[in-house]
């Protein structure tokens, strides 16, 4: 195909309709727990785009900042920029999604919401005023109570029952990766730990975690999680998914520096101030939160790629 015909095509293809059209899908698909449908969208889109998710939570993030609206000027600006066929071929997937994401509608049975409704409820269009502004506050530097500063020795070893009750990130991490034993667990191997896919382990807190310094990638979706300040500790991660917890509060999460994509989806959020701290961050989930509008909107001034 000529390059110049192949260019107009992937342009009209990434319109704000079809963008639109295809994240509605998506999020349908994402409240209904359709995972079969996100998977199958993923796997369409890896025929064309280096993409592979193991990870139900990583799956759909990774799918929705494809496919956001706000994406629409930097896709066209890249195929502009393509100066050859072979360099346009990767933009393909976003036809073959739109072929993949109807043959999924016809057989799903999922609540998926109008395109129109879901432009009007996620307000896609909205440029926010120069005039928008919003209080920060400081917070206080959060303080870990697994063990004593001034007898640093006594953290290198916990072993069940002491300290780790059920539920603990620690006693779960252990379960995981060395099933129903009782030992002493080794504290400084969780610093060797680069992605945690804990999600659906039933943990209540988070004890422990502020060893693993060194983690990039951490999936906490999926359990009982009301406390997240010992998460401040994992100063390296750069994605972090804790959809469907207890969470009211964030504060924890102004630490995280490094931050890019943060799913907070399903939890009872009603401030999310913590993440104006945050310069690295470029997607955050905060469907199902009763997050105030103005702090979304002053988000996407920040040029994050909000789903709410």
């Amino acid at each position: 195909m000529e390059l110049t015909l192949l260019k107009n095509q992937l342009l009209a293809d990434f319109s704000t309709e079809n963008l639109t059209y295809i994240s509605s899908r998506l999020i349908g698909f994402h409240k209904n727990r359709h995972l079969k449908a996100l998977k199958q969208t993923g796997e369409v889109v890896s025929r064309f785009y280096p993409f592979n998710e193991a990870s139900d939570a990583r799956l759909f993030s990774r799918l929705i900042v494809l496919f956001h609206p706000d994406k629409l000027n930097d896709y066209h600006n890249q195929i502009n920029c393509c100066k050859d066929q072979e360099s346009l071929e990767v933009y393909r997937y976003l036809g073959a999604v739109l072929e993949q994401i109807d043959l999924l509608n016809e057989h799903s049975e999922s609540n998926l919401l109008d395109p129109e409704a879901f432009e009007e409820e996620y307000g896609w269009n909205y440029r926010p005023a120069n005039d928008d502004y919003y209080l920060l506050h400081e917070e206080e530097e959060p303080q870990s109570h697994w063990f004593d500063e001034e007898n640093i020795d006594d953290r290198y070893f916990f072993s069940e029952g002491q300290g780790t009750p059920d539920g603990s990130f620690l006693t779960a991490l252990k379960r995981k990766i060395y099933g129903p034993v009782h030992f002493d667990f080794p504290v400084h191997l969780l610093e060797d730990l680069e992605e945690i896919e804990m999600a659906e382990y039933e943990i209540e807190d988070l004890d422990g975690i502020e060893f693993c310094t060194y983690a990039r990638v951490i999936d906490l979706s999926y359990n009982q999680l009301f406390d997240i300040s010992k998460i401040a500790a994992c100063a390296n991660v750069q994605e972090l998914y804790l959809a469907n917890n207890q969470l009211r509060y964030i504060d924890a999460l102004a630490q995280l520096q490094d931050l890019r994509m943060l799913d907070l989806s399903g939890n009872k959020i009603n401030d999310a101030s913590p993440l104006f701290y945050l310069q690295a961050l470029e997607f955050v989930n905060l469907l199902g939160n009763p997050i105030p509008l103005a702090q979304v909107l002053e988000l996407k001034k920040r040029d994050v790629t909000v789903v709410y």
